[in-house]
């Protein structure tokens, strides 16, 4: 079902799509018939970097109430807090000990050079973790990377 404002009038889901925040769209609001016996209220769910991963719904036959606010707000942080501790668990399946000492060691503002004395492996082998981290951390950077790292406790 395509729950666009165009396709599907005024709904709470594509009032969060267009705002990025929790809407209602109570009885008779609806401009389309066959949705105006119904209330909904919609939340988004976002990733640690604020992007909408997807919207989580309530659409019933009676006005919304505070009950549907708080189960909605609870669902949310749940999806939420679900989602990041499955993305965390991810990305430290896919480090290996020889990323995690590079990682620290970029904290510390070591240069590649540095790590390579320091760990005893090559300057080329030092970027290709660099870059590794990069993509499991869906980092631009390595500050990015390090960013996010802390926010899971990597490190």
């Amino acid at each position: 079902m395509t729950l666009d404002e165009l396709n599907a009038g005024t709904n709470a889901i594509s009032m969060v799509l267009n705002t990025g925040k929790i809407s209602i769209v109570r009885k008779k609001e609806h401009y389309i018939e066959c949705f105006k016996d119904l209330s909904c209220i919609a939340a988004p769910i976002f990733d640690k970097d604020s992007n909408i991963l997807g919207v989580i719904d309530i659409t019933t036959c009676n006005d919304i109430n505070d009950v549907h606010k708080v189960l909605l707000l609870f669902l949310k942080k749940t999806i939420e807090s679900d989602y990041y501790e499955l993305s965390a668990k991810e990305i430290l399946n896919g480090l290996d000990v020889i990323d995690i000492e590079i990682l620290k060691l970029l904290v510390y503002g070591y240069t590649d050079s540095q790590i390579s004395k320091r760990i005893h492996v090559s300057i080329s082998n030092v970027k290709y973790h660099k870059n590794k981290l990069r993509k499991i951390f869906k980092a631009k950077s390595i500050r990015d990377c390090i960013y996010k790292a802390t926010k899971i406790g990597v490190i």
